[in-house]
């Protein structure tokens, strides 16, 4: 009869041995968040941002985004009439700080030289015949009005080119259009 006698493994052993088992098991693990990460990097898949519907628009959505275009635009018309007859509103031309396309966009900011409770911006981008225009509710900054980013996408300035865009800041008492900023949208 054959016996086979086995020995008792060492602390040290044991220690390697779990020791690998933790770092096999972490390794496992890291791999797995990486790969399931990398999957799902599509907005909505857990990443913390909302799902980005790509399906067309629906005759409601296109029905609200037609209304808010027309209130930005009789804001627009609003504050062009007000700074025509603004004789008792402070005149103050705001300050283009960045404008250009960065990506899929086109962002234009701006910084305006008065500090008071609130305001408006509006940027118009012109090329042409072709004009859009977008408005923000301006934010105190230390000790001036900071018009936050506005933005629009690339898809919505046609013709591609070289666009100019002019920003307007309006509140109860001042009024004033920066000077022209251009840049080129590809």
């Amino acid at each position: 009869m054959l016996v086979i006698k086995i020995k008792k493994p060492s602390k040290k052993v044991l220690v390697v041995i779990l020791a690998s088992l933790v770092v096999l098991g972490a390794g496992a693990t890291s791999y797995w968040f990486l790969v399931r990460d990398s999957s799902s990097n599509v907005p909505g898949n857990g990443s913390g941002e909302p799902p980005v519907n790509l399906e067309p628009a629906t005759e409601e959505d296109q029905q609200r985004a037609d209304d808010n275009k027309q209130r930005i635009v009789d804001q627009a018309a609003q504050v062009g009439n007000q700074q025509g007859n603004s004789s008792s509103k402070k005149n103050v031309a705001p300050i283009i700080t960045y404008s250009g396309q960065y990506g899929s966009v086109v962002e234009v900011g701006a910084e305006v030289a008065v500090f008071e409770n609130s305001g408006t911006c509006i940027a118009v981008f012109t090329l042409g015949g072709s004009k859009v225009t977008r408005s923000v509710q301006a934010i105190q900054n230390v000790n001036r009005m900071s018009c936050p980013v506005m933005s629009v996408p690339v898809s919505e300035l046609n013709p591609k080119g070289e666009w100019t865009v002019v920003v307007s800041y309006d509140s109860g008492t001042t009024v004033g259009a920066s000077n022209p900023s251009k840049f080129r949208v590809e």
